[in-house]
Protein backbone atom coordinates (compact mmCIF):
# COMPACT_ATOMS: atom_id res chain seq x y z
CA UNK A 1 0.00 0.00 0.00
CA UNK A 2 2.73 2.34 1.15
CA UNK A 3 4.16 1.88 -2.90
CA UNK A 4 0.96 2.43 -4.29
CA UNK A 5 0.38 5.79 -2.37
CA UNK A 6 3.77 7.25 -3.18
CA UNK A 7 3.21 5.94 -7.21
CA UNK A 8 0.26 7.97 -7.26
CA UNK A 9 1.81 10.86 -5.07
CA UNK A 10 4.65 11.37 -7.40
CA UNK A 11 1.88 11.21 -10.21
CA UNK A 12 -0.09 13.79 -8.62
CA UNK A 13 2.69 15.68 -8.59
CA UNK A 14 3.89 15.35 -12.32
CA UNK A 15 0.21 16.11 -12.94
CA UNK A 16 0.07 19.66 -11.05
CA UNK A 17 3.73 20.56 -12.56
CA UNK A 18 1.68 19.57 -15.83
CA UNK A 19 -1.09 21.76 -15.25
CA UNK A 20 0.66 25.11 -13.36
CA UNK A 21 3.30 25.53 -16.39
CA UNK A 22 -0.48 25.76 -18.75
CA UNK A 23 -2.16 27.57 -16.61
CA UNK A 24 0.63 30.12 -16.70
CA UNK A 25 0.77 29.86 -20.32
CA UNK A 26 -2.77 30.42 -20.85
CA UNK A 27 -3.04 33.27 -18.52
CA UNK A 28 -0.35 35.22 -20.60
CA UNK A 29 -2.51 34.77 -23.75
CA UNK A 30 -5.39 36.40 -22.39
CA UNK A 31 -5.84 39.71 -24.06
CA UNK A 32 -4.64 42.99 -22.47
CA UNK A 33 -2.55 44.33 -20.29
CA UNK A 34 -2.51 43.92 -16.06
CA UNK A 35 -0.50 47.31 -16.22
CA UNK A 36 -2.64 49.12 -17.78
CA UNK A 37 -5.81 47.90 -15.93
CA UNK A 38 -4.03 48.29 -12.51
CA UNK A 39 -2.37 52.38 -13.37
CA UNK A 40 -5.88 53.51 -15.37
CA UNK A 41 -6.35 54.33 -19.11
CA UNK A 42 -5.38 57.73 -18.82
CA UNK A 43 -1.79 56.53 -17.30
CA UNK A 44 1.62 58.03 -18.86
CA UNK A 45 3.87 55.21 -20.31
CA UNK A 46 5.88 55.90 -17.54
CA UNK A 47 3.35 55.14 -14.48
CA UNK A 48 3.02 51.94 -16.78
CA UNK A 49 6.37 50.87 -16.79
CA UNK A 50 6.76 51.36 -13.07
CA UNK A 51 3.46 49.32 -12.55
CA UNK A 52 5.22 46.76 -14.94
CA UNK A 53 8.36 46.32 -12.92
CA UNK A 54 6.22 46.34 -9.80
CA UNK A 55 4.51 43.62 -10.68
CA UNK A 56 7.77 41.82 -11.99
CA UNK A 57 6.12 41.51 -15.79
CA UNK A 58 9.23 42.81 -17.29
CA UNK A 59 10.70 39.84 -16.35
CA UNK A 60 11.25 36.78 -18.98
CA UNK A 61 8.47 34.54 -18.87
CA UNK A 62 10.41 31.82 -17.57
CA UNK A 63 12.04 33.43 -14.61
CA UNK A 64 8.21 34.54 -13.41
CA UNK A 65 6.96 31.15 -13.73
CA UNK A 66 9.72 29.89 -11.36
CA UNK A 67 9.84 32.83 -9.15
CA UNK A 68 5.82 32.64 -9.15
CA UNK A 69 6.16 28.14 -8.93
CA UNK A 70 8.43 28.40 -5.87
CA UNK A 71 6.20 30.59 -3.91
CA UNK A 72 3.27 28.74 -4.95
CA UNK A 73 4.89 25.34 -3.39
CA UNK A 74 5.05 26.90 0.10
CA UNK A 75 1.68 28.27 -0.27
CA UNK A 76 2.13 31.89 -1.50
CA UNK A 77 0.13 32.17 -4.59
CA UNK A 78 1.01 36.16 -5.04
CA UNK A 79 -1.47 38.89 -4.23
CA UNK A 80 -4.57 40.01 -6.24
CA UNK A 81 -3.96 42.69 -9.20
CA UNK A 82 -7.44 44.47 -8.20
CA UNK A 83 -6.93 44.72 -4.12
CA UNK A 84 -3.33 43.62 -3.18
CA UNK A 85 -5.23 40.82 -0.92
CA UNK A 86 -3.08 37.71 -0.86
CA UNK A 87 -4.21 35.50 -3.22
CA UNK A 88 -4.58 32.53 -0.66
CA UNK A 89 -6.64 34.58 1.67
CA UNK A 90 -9.29 34.80 -0.88
CA UNK A 91 -9.31 31.48 -2.05
CA UNK A 92 -9.69 30.50 2.02
CA UNK A 93 -12.56 32.75 1.88
CA UNK A 94 -14.19 30.94 -0.55
CA UNK A 95 -13.09 27.52 -1.25
CA UNK A 96 -15.58 26.74 1.90
CA UNK A 97 -18.42 27.85 -0.36
CA UNK A 98 -17.47 25.62 -3.61
CA UNK A 99 -16.65 23.15 -1.68
CA UNK A 100 -20.06 23.00 0.16
CA UNK A 101 -22.19 22.64 -2.73
CA UNK A 102 -19.54 19.95 -4.01
CA UNK A 103 -20.11 17.73 -1.43
CA UNK A 104 -23.56 18.50 -1.14
CA UNK A 105 -24.26 18.01 -5.20
CA UNK A 106 -22.49 14.36 -4.62
CA UNK A 107 -24.45 13.31 -1.82
CA UNK A 108 -27.54 14.46 -3.54
CA UNK A 109 -26.41 12.23 -6.71
CA UNK A 110 -25.80 9.32 -5.10
CA UNK A 111 -29.16 9.49 -3.19
CA UNK A 112 -31.31 9.90 -6.60
CA UNK A 113 -28.66 7.25 -8.51
CA UNK A 114 -28.66 4.48 -6.01
CA UNK A 115 -32.04 3.57 -5.67
CA UNK A 116 -33.03 4.20 -9.25
CA UNK A 117 -29.33 2.18 -11.01
CA UNK A 118 -30.83 -0.40 -8.61
CA UNK A 119 -34.08 -1.07 -9.64
CA UNK A 120 -33.36 -0.38 -13.11
CA UNK A 121 -31.33 -3.25 -12.87
CA UNK A 122 -33.34 -5.54 -11.29
CA UNK A 123 -35.26 -6.16 -14.72
CA UNK A 124 -33.22 -4.71 -17.68
CA UNK A 125 -35.44 -3.59 -20.26
CA UNK A 126 -38.28 -3.65 -17.79
CA UNK A 127 -41.09 -0.93 -17.95
CA UNK A 128 -39.61 0.86 -14.84
CA UNK A 129 -35.72 0.50 -17.00
CA UNK A 130 -37.46 1.77 -19.44
CA UNK A 131 -38.71 5.32 -17.34
CA UNK A 132 -35.59 5.29 -15.74
CA UNK A 133 -33.71 5.67 -18.92
CA UNK A 134 -36.25 8.07 -20.27
CA UNK A 135 -35.76 10.13 -16.48
CA UNK A 136 -32.17 9.96 -17.14
CA UNK A 137 -31.95 11.42 -20.75
CA UNK A 138 -34.68 13.94 -20.13
CA UNK A 139 -32.08 14.87 -16.96
CA UNK A 140 -29.40 15.33 -18.87
CA UNK A 141 -30.63 17.47 -21.45
CA UNK A 142 -31.93 19.72 -19.11
CA UNK A 143 -29.41 22.87 -18.52
CA UNK A 144 -28.48 23.79 -15.35
CA UNK A 145 -29.27 27.19 -15.29
CA UNK A 146 -32.77 26.59 -16.60
CA UNK A 147 -33.32 23.88 -13.43
CA UNK A 148 -31.78 26.12 -11.11
CA UNK A 149 -34.05 29.14 -12.18
CA UNK A 150 -37.23 26.83 -11.95
CA UNK A 151 -36.88 25.30 -8.10
CA UNK A 152 -36.32 29.41 -7.19
CA UNK A 153 -39.89 29.86 -9.20
CA UNK A 154 -41.19 27.12 -7.84
CA UNK A 155 -39.87 26.91 -4.02
CA UNK A 156 -37.82 29.63 -3.17
CA UNK A 157 -40.12 32.22 -3.97
CA UNK A 158 -43.13 30.03 -2.24
CA UNK A 159 -41.40 28.39 0.69
CA UNK A 160 -39.62 30.76 3.08
CA UNK A 161 -37.49 27.61 4.30
CA UNK A 162 -35.82 27.54 0.99
CA UNK A 163 -33.75 30.90 0.30
CA UNK A 164 -33.04 31.78 -3.33
CA UNK A 165 -29.52 33.38 -2.84
CA UNK A 166 -26.73 33.87 -0.77
CA UNK A 167 -24.64 31.13 1.70
CA UNK A 168 -24.73 31.02 5.41
CA UNK A 169 -21.17 28.99 7.08
CA UNK A 170 -21.97 25.84 9.15
CA UNK A 171 -21.19 27.46 11.76
CA UNK A 172 -24.16 29.70 11.68
CA UNK A 173 -26.17 26.40 12.42
CA UNK A 174 -26.93 23.11 10.46
CA UNK A 175 -30.81 24.48 9.67
CA UNK A 176 -29.51 27.87 7.88
CA UNK A 177 -26.42 26.17 5.99
CA UNK A 178 -28.76 23.21 4.54
CA UNK A 179 -31.31 25.41 3.59
CA UNK A 180 -28.63 27.28 1.47
CA UNK A 181 -27.40 24.93 0.31
CA UNK A 182 -30.59 22.25 -0.64
CA UNK A 183 -31.60 24.19 -4.15
CA UNK A 184 -27.79 24.46 -5.63
CA UNK A 185 -27.16 20.96 -4.62
CA UNK A 186 -30.39 19.77 -6.49
CA UNK A 187 -29.73 21.58 -9.29
CA UNK A 188 -25.78 20.76 -9.87
CA UNK A 189 -26.43 17.13 -8.21
CA UNK A 190 -29.33 15.94 -10.86
CA UNK A 191 -26.80 16.11 -13.59
CA UNK A 192 -24.60 14.37 -11.66
CA UNK A 193 -27.11 11.43 -10.79
CA UNK A 194 -27.13 10.72 -14.76
CA UNK A 195 -24.08 9.50 -15.35
CA UNK A 196 -24.06 7.55 -11.83
CA UNK A 197 -27.63 6.09 -12.33
CA UNK A 198 -26.48 4.36 -16.18
CA UNK A 199 -23.35 3.08 -14.57
CA UNK A 200 -24.34 1.77 -12.09
CA UNK A 201 -27.53 0.19 -13.85
CA UNK A 202 -25.08 -1.53 -16.35
CA UNK A 203 -23.06 -2.72 -13.95
CA UNK A 204 -25.30 -3.98 -11.57
CA UNK A 205 -27.21 -5.86 -14.55
CA UNK A 206 -23.68 -7.54 -15.42
CA UNK A 207 -23.42 -8.49 -12.22
CA UNK A 208 -26.77 -10.06 -11.49
CA UNK A 209 -26.03 -12.35 -14.85
CA UNK A 210 -22.92 -14.49 -13.96
CA UNK A 211 -22.65 -17.91 -12.78
CA UNK A 212 -22.23 -17.31 -9.21
CA UNK A 213 -25.12 -14.85 -8.87
CA UNK A 214 -27.60 -17.27 -10.35
CA UNK A 215 -25.64 -20.05 -7.82
CA UNK A 216 -26.94 -17.95 -5.05
CA UNK A 217 -30.34 -17.67 -6.13
CA UNK A 218 -30.33 -21.42 -7.00
CA UNK A 219 -29.41 -21.95 -3.49
CA UNK A 220 -32.57 -20.45 -2.08
CA UNK A 221 -30.79 -16.94 -1.00
CA UNK A 222 -33.09 -13.91 -0.37
CA UNK A 223 -32.85 -11.47 -4.04
CA UNK A 224 -32.12 -8.83 -1.38
CA UNK A 225 -29.10 -11.10 0.04
CA UNK A 226 -27.87 -11.81 -3.13
CA UNK A 227 -27.80 -7.91 -4.13
CA UNK A 228 -25.60 -7.08 -0.59
CA UNK A 229 -23.64 -10.06 -0.58
CA UNK A 230 -22.28 -11.41 -4.18
CA UNK A 231 -23.72 -8.06 -6.17
CA UNK A 232 -23.07 -4.70 -4.75
CA UNK A 233 -19.49 -4.91 -4.16
CA UNK A 234 -18.46 -5.94 -7.59
CA UNK A 235 -20.98 -3.38 -9.18
CA UNK A 236 -19.12 -0.66 -7.30
CA UNK A 237 -16.53 -0.36 -8.95
CA UNK A 238 -17.23 1.79 -11.74
CA UNK A 239 -19.80 3.95 -9.98
CA UNK A 240 -17.01 4.52 -7.87
CA UNK A 241 -14.95 5.41 -10.55
CA UNK A 242 -17.49 7.96 -11.61
CA UNK A 243 -17.78 9.92 -7.96
CA UNK A 244 -13.94 10.63 -9.20
CA UNK A 245 -14.37 11.89 -12.19
CA UNK A 246 -17.58 13.86 -11.54
CA UNK A 247 -15.55 15.77 -9.19
CA UNK A 248 -14.04 18.28 -12.29
CA UNK A 249 -17.60 18.46 -13.30
CA UNK A 250 -19.48 19.63 -10.18
CA UNK A 251 -16.39 22.39 -9.88
CA UNK A 252 -17.17 23.39 -13.55
CA UNK A 253 -20.56 23.58 -13.01
CA UNK A 254 -20.44 25.41 -9.27
CA UNK A 255 -19.61 28.07 -12.06
CA UNK A 256 -22.95 28.43 -13.00
CA UNK A 257 -25.38 27.58 -10.21
CA UNK A 258 -23.34 29.72 -7.95
CA UNK A 259 -24.28 32.31 -10.50
CA UNK A 260 -27.81 31.33 -10.62
CA UNK A 261 -27.94 31.68 -6.62
CA UNK A 262 -25.37 33.71 -5.42
CA UNK A 263 -23.32 31.87 -3.99
CA UNK A 264 -19.92 33.52 -2.77
CA UNK A 265 -17.78 30.29 -4.19
CA UNK A 266 -14.75 30.01 -6.67
CA UNK A 267 -17.37 29.83 -9.51
CA UNK A 268 -18.22 33.50 -9.04
CA UNK A 269 -14.47 34.51 -8.19
CA UNK A 270 -13.36 33.13 -11.59
CA UNK A 271 -15.95 35.31 -13.20
CA UNK A 272 -14.96 38.48 -11.75
CA UNK A 273 -11.48 37.35 -11.97
CA UNK A 274 -11.59 36.87 -15.95
CA UNK A 275 -13.28 40.41 -16.67
CA UNK A 276 -10.62 42.08 -14.15
CA UNK A 277 -7.24 40.56 -15.37
CA UNK A 278 -6.34 39.46 -12.19
CA UNK A 279 -3.98 37.06 -13.13
CA UNK A 280 -2.57 35.57 -9.90
CA UNK A 281 -5.83 35.06 -8.47
CA UNK A 282 -7.00 33.37 -11.71
CA UNK A 283 -4.44 30.95 -11.65
CA UNK A 284 -4.76 29.94 -8.25
CA UNK A 285 -8.83 28.68 -9.02
CA UNK A 286 -7.02 27.06 -11.61
CA UNK A 287 -4.25 25.35 -8.86
CA UNK A 288 -6.54 25.11 -6.36
CA UNK A 289 -9.20 23.29 -8.43
CA UNK A 290 -6.74 20.61 -10.13
CA UNK A 291 -5.70 19.91 -5.79
CA UNK A 292 -9.58 19.29 -5.43
CA UNK A 293 -9.80 17.27 -8.51
CA UNK A 294 -6.25 14.86 -7.86
CA UNK A 295 -7.37 14.46 -3.92
CA UNK A 296 -10.74 12.83 -5.30
CA UNK A 297 -9.17 10.92 -7.71
CA UNK A 298 -6.67 9.79 -4.96
CA UNK A 299 -9.57 8.85 -2.59
CA UNK A 300 -11.44 7.04 -5.74
CA UNK A 301 -8.06 4.80 -6.25
CA UNK A 302 -7.56 3.96 -2.47
CA UNK A 303 -11.70 2.89 -2.36
CA UNK A 304 -10.92 0.55 -5.97
CA UNK A 305 -7.77 -0.78 -4.14
CA UNK A 306 -10.01 -1.83 -1.20
CA UNK A 307 -12.74 -3.36 -3.82
CA UNK A 308 -10.36 -5.15 -5.82
CA UNK A 309 -7.58 -5.94 -3.88
CA UNK A 310 -4.15 -7.59 -5.64
CA UNK A 311 -5.44 -6.11 -8.99
CA UNK A 312 -3.58 -2.49 -10.68
CA UNK A 313 -6.22 0.71 -10.40
CA UNK A 314 -6.64 2.32 -13.64
CA UNK A 315 -8.07 5.50 -12.69
CA UNK A 316 -6.20 8.61 -13.78
CA UNK A 317 -4.71 11.32 -11.77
Amino acid sequence: MAIFLLKRLAGAVVVLFVVSVITFGLSLLIPGDPAIHIAGEHATREEIAAVRTGLGLDQPVAVRYLSWAAAAVTGDLGTSLYNSQPVTEILLERLPVTLSLAVAAMAVAVLISLPLGTLAALRPGGRLDRVISSGTALAVATPSFWLGLMLILALALTVPAFPATGFRPLTDGAGAFAAHLALPAVTLGVAAAVEQTRQLRAALADVLDTDYVRTARAKGLLPLTVLRKHAVRNAAVPFVTVLGLETGQLLGGAVVVEAVFGLPGLGTLAESTVTRQDLPVLQGIVITSTVVVVAANLAVDLAYRWLTPGQETGVAA
